[in-house]
């Protein structure tokens, strides 16, 4: 009886002394670790970036983007007037940015995408111009005064890529997405396509 009594007590004492050796066998990270890391509430601790992006027609533009935690709302804008008017367009696209993997220090970083663009346009160039002496008619008045259609070009899709540079830290990067993209027209559907896309950002 005692000598169970002996080997209880030696078997506490043991589980006892263990149990902070076997707690500290898992080596502290560090916040510098080259190392990936998963999905953190403070991955992203830039708040603006602005600069260039570019994809299909809408998507290209100045843009500017503002984060939200490891979420990010960007919008791009390009206005277009050549040919002394004739052609006039306007781009405007927005994406939705998540960040999910961070590594090599927060210089890259696994993002999901989605991004949606429309791009609406007019161009007059191939009006047909008749001096006034020669265009007296009603009818060739009515054709030269011709207001070309505006034509609508819409797209959205979405995907994953990767950014480069400080993206977790004040400085430039570049981005480049794969997004699976469905376009529409003037007549409707247009195609779909997985197609590329891009941008070089300051951000801070």
């Amino acid at each position: 009886m005692i000598h169970r009594i002996f080997l209880a007590v030696l078997l506490t004492l043991g589980c006892a002394v263990a149990a902070p050796a076997f707690a500290q066998t898992s080596p502290p990270s560090s916040s510098g670790s080259s190392m990936a890391r998963g999905y953190e509430t403070d991955l992203q601790r830039n708040h603006y970036a602005i600069g260039i992006t570019g994809g299909v027609g809408g998507s290209s533009g100045l843009g500017y983007r503002q984060y939200f935690g490891n979420t990010g709302i960007q919008i791009n804008v390009l206005p277009l007037i050549y040919n002394r008017g004739d052609y006039l367009g306007i781009w405007v696209g927005g994406q939705v940015i998540n960040y999910m993997v961070a590594w090599t220090r927060g210089h890259t970083a696994l993002r999901l995408v989605g991004a949606g663009s429309v791009k609406i346009s007019r161009d007059q160039s191939a009006n047909i111009t008749v001096p006034d002496a020669n265009c007296a008619s009603v009818q060739c008045k009515a054709i030269t005064t011709h207001k070309a259609p505006v034509d609508y070009f819409t797209s959205a899709g979405a995907g994953f890529g990767f950014e480069f540079g400080a993206v977790t830290r004040p400085g430039f990067s570049a981005s480049i997405d794969l997004m699976m993209t469905v376009m529409w027209d003037n007549d409707g559907f247009y195609s779909a396509y997985p197609l590329p896309y891009g941008s070089l950002m300051y951000n801070w």
